[in-house]
């Protein structure tokens, strides 16, 4: 079975090589004859494509590469309690809020009343919490927000940079920190902090039998950067989206802990 697998440079040639049936000495001579793209913008000056798109056609042309493959691996993002073991799968954010809620009182509890953690939940719920409150509903209340996502390129999972507009999920799962910041702004205490003390990050590694060649364009522009020592951008953050599906446990092959210490 072909597999597109972005764990790293290594494994990225790999599996490139044997989709494409290109080999690496002959991809990384493609590098070398296509140089900077910026100078193919400069003899091109009305061409829009993205640079993942240019460094494909230019690929194809010399090439002319398999294209057909079986499956993606995928990396998702997550920050959690530390017990997590995704046994039950990578749920979308419609089916985890109630867990969310409930885990973020439990933080709480000792001193903070069940009747205040309900009225503040309502509070939010019913958008009358400030900005926090429109952020975690323009989220919730769509199922077209609640994933699960996933990155094809895992090293992007570690990249937080302008260039390429992520939020970090290891950090803090954008949900939480919608109630994080709304409980600071209404109570004045940092439920944040104690939910980064109580957590762990994780990255989950699963496969998905849904490919497209727009994920080989990514896969091969990764290696053109990374032959390069280029920075990432947005070109390289190919993403998936489960669109309110459960990714299912046996689609899952690793759980890698982070540990940023």
């Amino acid at each position: 079975m072909k597999i597109l697998d972005c764990h790293n440079v290594k494994s990225t040639y790999e599996s490139v090589e044997q989709i494409t049936a290109v080999s690496k000495s002959k991809i990384k001579d493609f590098f070398e004859k296509v140089g900077n793209l910026e100078l193919y913008y400069i003899d091109h000056p009305h061409c829009s494509k993205s640079g993942d798109e240019v460094l494909f056609e230019l690929f194809q042309k010399q090439h002319n590469p398999e294209l057909v493959y079986d499956a993606v691996y995928w990396f998702h993002l997550s920050r959690t309690r530390s017990s997590e073991t995704f046994k039950e799968g990578i749920k979308p954010l419609g089916l985890i809020l109630e867990e969310i809620w409930s885990f973020l009182y439990s933080l709480i509890e000792v001193d903070f009343s069940e009747r205040e953690w309900l009225n503040f939940k309502n509070d939010i719920i019913t958008k009358h919490a400030g900005n926090g409150s429109f952020l975690y509903n323009l989220k919730t209340t769509d199922e077209f927000h609640w994933g699960p996502y996933a990155m094809l390129v895992h090293e992007i999972a570690y990249c937080c940079s302008n260039d390429l507009k992520n939020h970090d999920y290891l950090e803090i799962p954008e949900v939480v920190a919608d109630i994080c910041n709304t409980f600071e702004d209404v109570h004045g205490r940092n439920l944040r902090e104690l939910f980064l003390n109580s957590t762990s990050s994780y990255v989950i590694k699963f496969i998905s039998h849904e490919s497209d060649i727009a994920y080989l364009k990514s896969a091969l522009y990764y290696l053109y950067k990374k032959y390069f020592n280029e920075a990432l951008n947005g070109a390289n953050n190919a993403s998936f989206d489960a669109k309110g599906r459960v990714i299912l446990p046996d689609s899952i092959v690793d759980v890698i802990k982070v540990d940023f210490k």
